[in-house]
C-alpha cells in the first residue's frame, strides 16, 4: 500500500514538473494550457500576469489575453489597479490595461487598504488612487498597509505607523 503510494506522488510531482515545463498554468484544481506563457502568476481581481517573451501582460480564467504584454514587469491587481514597470518607471494600470496613473515613480506596490507605498529619490511615501501622495516621501523603506497600518523604515529603524502616517507604536525592532 505504501509502494503504491509513493509510487502515485512520484508520477505526480513528475506530471507537475512537467506541466511547469511546458508552460501549462494551474487554476484551482483544475490545469490549463498556455502555449505561449513564459510565467503565469495567481488570478487576482479575475486576470494574472503572464510573462510573454520577455513582456508582461493579463490573462482571464480561460486563458484569453486581456491587457497585451508590454510592461517590463507587473503586479498583480488590488483595488482595480495593478502597478507595473516601463523601462525604469512604476505606474498603476486598470483592468482594461489604461494607465490610471501615470509611470514616474523608481519602484511601487500595489494598493492595500486605499494606499500604495512608491518610491521617488530613494524615498518611500504613500500615494492614492488618483496618484497624490497621502504621505510624502521620507521613509528608507515602506511595505503595504494591513489591518490599519504599515511597516516603514527610517533612521534605520523599523517602526508601523497609520494611514495619516503617524507613528502608532514606540519602535521596537
Amino acid at each position: 500500500m505504501l509502494q503504491s503510494r509513493l509510487l502515485l506522488w512520484s508520477l505526480t510531482l513528475l506530471q507537475t514538473v512537467f506541466v511547469l515545463s511546458a508552460g501549462l498554468g494551474f487554476t484551482g484544481c483544475e490545469t490549463w494550457i498556455h502555449p505561449i506563457a513564459d510565467q503565469l502568476g495567481s488570478y487576482s481581481e479575475g486576470l494574472a500576469r503572464t510573462e510573454i517573451r520577455g513582456k508582461w501582460g493579463y490573462v482571464d480564467p480561460e486563458g484569453k489575453l486581456i491587457i497585451a504584454p508590454k510592461f517590463d514587469y507587473a503586479w498583480d491587481f488590488a483595488e482595480g489597479l495593478a502597478a507595473v514597470r516601463i523601462g525604469e518607471s512604476w505606474g498603476f494600470i486598470d483592468t482594461s490595461g489604461e494607465f490610471a496613473i501615470q509611470p514616474r515613480f523608481e519602484w511601487a506596490y500595489g494598493f492595500s487598504e486605499g494606499l500604495a507605498a512608491v518610491r521617488t529619490d530613494w524615498q518611500w511615501g504613500y500615494i492614492s488612487r488618483t496618484g497624490e501622495y497621502m504621505i510624502p516621501p521620507r521613509f528608507e523603506e515602506a511595505h503595504p498597509f494591513i489591518n490599519g497600518v504599515a511597516q516603514i523604515k527610517q533612521d534605520s529603524t523599523w517602526d508601523l505607523i497609520d494611514p495619516e502616517g503617524e507613528l502608532t507604536l514606540p519602535p521596537s525592532f
